[in-house]
Formats: C-alpha cells, sequence, structure tokens
C-alpha cells in the first residue's frame, strides 16, 4: 500500500501497482505524482520531499513494500541501468539490446489478463486525466446497434445525368440503346460520319483514275476500324459510360495500330475459310459458293467472340480454339444476341457504303444511270445512318459482354480473383447478424506459460 499526503492534507492511500503514476486530488482537484516505493521514505508528512538526508544514509525498504532489496542488495543495479540508459544498442556479445520486460518480470507486476467476456465493461483502474489540462476522462458509452446492410442506406441521386453509373451495375443492354442517344455520343457518331464522308470523297477520286490517293482510303479505313477497337476496350475494361473520342489520345499502340490489328485480325481469323475457299478454287468449281456461304456463317458464329478476345484479353495467346468456345459458353444467351446483332449491323452497313457511294459517283458521271428502287436516296440515308448506329452499339454489347462475364472467362494471365476470399467473406456478412458465442476468461498463469514458450518471446543467451 503507497500511503502519502497532498499539499492540502488530503492523504491518499493507494495499491503498489499504482506507483510512479498521477492521480488528482479530490480535495484541492491537484495533479499530484504518486510516489514509488523507494520514495516513501523521502516524503514528509505534509506532502514534501526531504533534501538534507546524506548520500551514504543506508536506504531501508519501507514495511508497506515487501519483496523490496535496498539499494545495497543490488549488485547489478548498476548494470541494469548502465543497459536501460546508455547510448550503446548491443551488448558485449553483438546482440541487439532488449529491453522489452521479461515473463519474470510481468509476474512480479502482479496484471492479469482482461477477460473477453469484459471487453465492452468500464473496468475498474487509476483514472485517466488529459496530460494538457489535467481534466478527468470519462468513458462514452458505444453504440451497440445492430448490424445494417449498406444497401439499405439511402444515398442521394446524381446531379448531373450526362453519366449512366448503371451501367457498372447491371447487364443494361437496352438502356444502352437509348444511351447512344446522348449529346455526347451523337457528336462521337457525327465525327464518324463526317470520316465516310471523306471517304466517298476520296472514292470519288479514285473514280476518276487518280489512283495515288489510294493510300488516303485505306488509311481512313483503318482509322475507322481502329475507332470501334477502342470502344470496345473503352467500354469493356475501362468501363466508360459513353462513347469515347474518336481516337482517343493517337497513341500509336493503344490507339492506332493496336485496335485496328485487333479487329482486322479477328475479322481474318474468323472469315480465314471463306477467304480460302475464294482465293484457291477456281471460279467454275461448283464447290465454291457452296464452301464460301459455309466459310461466311463459321466466321459470323465466332467473330463476336474472337474480336471481345482479341481486344479485351490483353494476349493473342486467349485466342486458341478451346478459350473461344470458352467465352461464348460462358456468356450463354447473351452471344446469341451478339452472333445475330453482328450480320444485320454488316449488313445494314454494307448497304449504306455501296448506296451512298452509288448516290456520290452517279453525279459527276456524264450519262447518269437510272437510280434504282434499293438505292433510293432516302433509304441510303437511312442505311447509312442506321449502319453507323449499329456498329456503335455492337462494339458496346461486346463491352458490356466483357463486364458481366470477365470475371469467368477462361482466359490466361489475367487478374486472379481469389473465389476462396469472396466465399470467406460472403460467410462473414451471412454471420453479421448472428451474436458471438462469449468466450470465458482465460486462466492468466496459463497466457504467461505461451507467452513464455513463443521463440519470439526469448531473450537470445550470448554463446560462451
Amino acid at each position: 500500500m503507497i500511503k502519502f499526503p497532498c499539499h492540502c492534507g488530503h492523504n491518499f492511500g493507494l495499491e503498489n501497482d499504482q506507483a510512479g503514476g498521477t492521480i488528482q486530488c479530490p480535495k484541492c482537484g491537484r495533479l499530484n505524482d504518486i510516489p514509488t516505493l523507494s520514495d516513501l521514505e523521502h516524503i514528509e508528512s505534509d506532502g514534501i520531499y526531504k533534501l538534507d538526508a546524506p548520500a551514504d544514509a543506508p536506504q531501508q525498504a519501507p514495511s508497506s513494500a515487501p519483496g523490496v532489496l535496498p539499494y545495497q542488495e543490488k549488485p547489478d543495479a548498476i548494470e541494469r541501468l548502465r543497459r536501460a540508459f546508455g547510448k550503446e544498442t548491443v551488448d558485449q556479445a553483438g546482440e541487439d539490446i532488449d529491453l522489452r520486460p521479461t515473463i519474470d518480470d510481468i509476474r512480479k507486476v502482479g496484471d492479469i489478463e482482461i477477460p473477453l467476456a469484459l471487453h465492452d465493461e468500464v473496468l475498474p483502474g487509476a483514472p485517466k486525466y488529459d496530460p494538457e489540462t489535467g481534466e478527468l476522462i470519462k468513458p462514452h458509452d458505444l453504440n451497440k446497434s445492430e448490424y445494417v446492410d449498406p444497401k439499405t442506406i439511402p444515398t442521394a441521386q446524381r446531379a448531373m445525368s450526362y453519366a449512366t453509373p448503371e451501367l457498372h451495375q447491371t447487364f443494361a443492354a437496352g438502356r444502352a440503346l437509348l444511351m447512344l442517344f446522348q449529346p455526347i455520343n451523337l457528336l462521337v457518331m457525327g465525327f464518324v460520319l463526317f470520316a465516310h464522308a471523306m471517304l466517298l470523297l476520296v472514292a470519288l477520286i479514285l473514280a476518276y483514275g487518280l489512283f495515288l490517293i489510294a493510300p488516303l482510303f485505306i488509311l481512313i479505313f483503318a482509322l475507322l476500324l481502329a475507332h470501334y477497337g477502342i470502344l470496345i476496350d473503352a467500354i469493356g475494361p475501362g468501363t466508360h459510360n459513353e462513347l469515347p473520342r474518336p481516337l482517343r489520345d493517337l497513341d500509336w499502340h493503344d490507339d492506332l495500330w493496336g485496335p485496328f490489328s485487333h479487329v482486322f485480325g479477328s475479322m481474318i481469323i474468323a472469315y480465314a475459310p471463306a477467304i480460302l475457299a475464294w482465293a484457291l478454287l477456281h471460279f467454275d468449281d461448283p464447290l465454291r459458293f457452296p464452301l464460301i456461304i459455309v466459310g461466311l456463317c463459321i466466321g459470323t458464329v465466332f467473330f463476336p467472340a474472337i474480336c471481345l478476345t482479341a481486344t479485351t484479353s490483353g494476349t493473342m495467346i486467349n485466342l486458341r480454339p478451346d478459350r473461344v468456345f470458352g467465352v461464348m459458353y460462358t456468356c450463354g444467351g447473351r452471344y446469341i444476341v451478339a452472333m445475330l446483332l453482328w450480320p444485320i449491323t454488316v449488313a445494314l452497313y454494307l448497304y449504306g457504303l455501296a448506296a451512298t457511294t452509288f448516290l456520290t459517283i452517279r453525279q459527276f458521271l456524264p450519262s447518269a444511270p437510272k437510280i434504282p428502287w434499293y438505292f433510293d436516296p432516302p433509304l441510303a440515308v437511312i442505311g447509312m445512318l442506321g449502319g453507323i448506329y449499329l456498329a456503335h452499339y455492337f462494339c458496346v454489347y461486346l463491352g458490356l459482354l466483357y463486364r458481366a462475364h470477365h470475371d469467368a472467362f477462361p482466359w490466361a494471365f489475367q487478374r486472379h480473383i481469389p473465389t476462396k476470399l469472396l466465399d470467406r467473406l460472403k460467410s462473414k456478412e451471412d454471420a453479421a447478424d448472428e451474436s458471438p458465442k462469449p468466450r470465458g476468461p482465460r486462466d492468466p498463469r496459463q497466457r504467461m506459460a505461451e507467452l513464455h514458450r513463443d521463440p519470439r518471446n526469448q531473450r537470445r543467451q550470448p554463446e560462451s
């Protein structure tokens, strides 16, 4: 028991484990330093420390502090002080000095482990005070409300309507049809329409025999294919909710050559059987046209999966047949929609190009041929605009397929998504409403024995 007075005359009686701390006097409100066991004999009855004691006077341990040896009976005291407060960080053996308390030091303090059942209770002990103001710190009760599902928390509506964050959450293929009519998307498709007008102008110049401008025709055609490849990448891995600007940042690999090679290469791979049948078989061969038709049908079936894999998987290794089949199987019925949308888009696109090209060249011919009914100007304009719109929607649809199923595609070199971790997180969410089972208090001696057996808490002995 530590007994000492305050300057106002109030007497304190505290336990030994509070030595060296601070306590506020309930009478005068002064913050007092609790003396250590060795300082008790140097305190006067009015709380003032004695300063006139001889330096060589024997220091006897007070009767109220059993087990505390006098200073002269501790021959290793100087060495321990040098070890704790010296400048050296290693001992004589070259080992790091470990100042953490040993298991024996903890046992001497007599502290016990707080039972887990009392982790929410206000534990008894010395009061806590603010180190700057000395104000008593009072504990506050925590809100022990039940678990609240984050999905039930109301959120504010978006203030701007030009973006559609719903595309991130669900497979919004129907909503994407209307999304393309937003002003920013119509502006992008307007640039594509302008590129087609330039393409018609170059085609008109070629019709007059100026073949030196043919590379410009190929360049515009390649840039259009690159634009559609960028669109698939932006809607899919980029998770954009609007069409990207034409040719994006004009980067050679990411915005020019890369997207063009992905889309054009996908066409070559998908329609390779039809191309080979057209190039190798003679015109009079009866199998030539049936094989071309079969090759076109096969390419139409596989082109969406091949194009999606080439533009979004990041490597051509994923064009292996079994992985392409895996993409088709993973998408399920949605892939059938993409497979049917592709030939409709190509047919309308080619019709619009052919009709507008015919009408443009016809205006400059000396003897203009009669316009057939299927190349009527209103039909040609509708075909051109509809082809551009469906081409953009087809690319958006492929990007949405990537968003919905990319984590299940059998692709190589993709980001690893640990399913076991997801299962554990889901099990924790399911068990959030269940109350945890209370655990009984553990024996402090058993806990101390476990800490003592832990090799991390053992001091390394110097080698002899």
